[in-house]
């Protein structure tokens, strides 16, 4: 691809001192002498801090999450690391939204990241909120054994049973996943743990 259209993005380091360490783009960076040039165009970033590791680890999730090749689950994992990581490096907001109402928790999901850091993932705070407040009702167990299945593209899907807890998500999953899964979305899953009669969606009422 970039023999024939071109480096269309620079690859990313890191400078501390005299030393230089790459954030993103290894692939790009082994290309190009295997194209046989020497030179590759890159984007130099110098520490804001005294904590150039956290800065450097803050560069890679954001460069993750902005190609977008990750799963629902993974990329709200990737969300909430990236929130620790920005607010060790740069603290927390005190206080909840007083305009909404919201929490401090809720306040935090939405203002522990810098409107530049949202910008360059293409998403907005609402989404990035829903992400890592979705990632944070699963529970450990529930999170392992969704990160494999079809259901980790399914962010509807993991967004509804995250608001189940742990023990009820254990149960869905039962009945989710396996050979011969009896239900395909949580709420068929709870209507039978709860016994009572599946909710109909727009299909079966057809």
């Amino acid at each position: 691809m970039i023999a024939e259209t071109g480096l269309q993005h620079p690859i990313q380091v890191l400078k501390t001192g005299n030393s230089t360490r790459l954030v993103a783009g290894a692939h790009r960076l082994r290309a190009f002498p295997i194209l046989g040039r020497a030179d590759i165009p890159a984007m130099v970033y110098e520490p804001e801090t005294d904590k150039p590791e956290l800065e450097l680890r803050l560069a890679e999730i954001v460069e993750n999450v902005g190609r977008r090749e990750l799963s629902a689950i993974d990329r709200a994992a990737s969300i909430v690391e990236l929130q620790r990581v920005y607010r060790d490096l740069h603290g927390e907001r005190r206080g909840g939204d007083r305009k909404s109402g919201k929490s401090k928790a809720q306040s935090l999901h939405f203002w522990s990241i810098g409107d530049n850091i949202a910008a360059k993932m293409n998403l907005s705070k609402r989404t990035i909120f829903a992400a890592a407040e979705m990632y944070e009702g699963l529970s450990p167990a529930s999170r392992a054994r969704v990160a494999g299945s079809p259901y980790a593209e399914n962010h509807v899907q993991l967004r509804d049973l995250s608001k189940l807890d742990a023990s009820q998500q254990a149960k869905a999953l039962d009945l989710m996943l396996g050979e011969a899964p009896k239900a395909k979305r949580v709420a068929d899953a709870l209507a039978i743990i709860e016994k009572r009669p599946k909710a109909k969606t727009d299909h079966d009422k057809t």
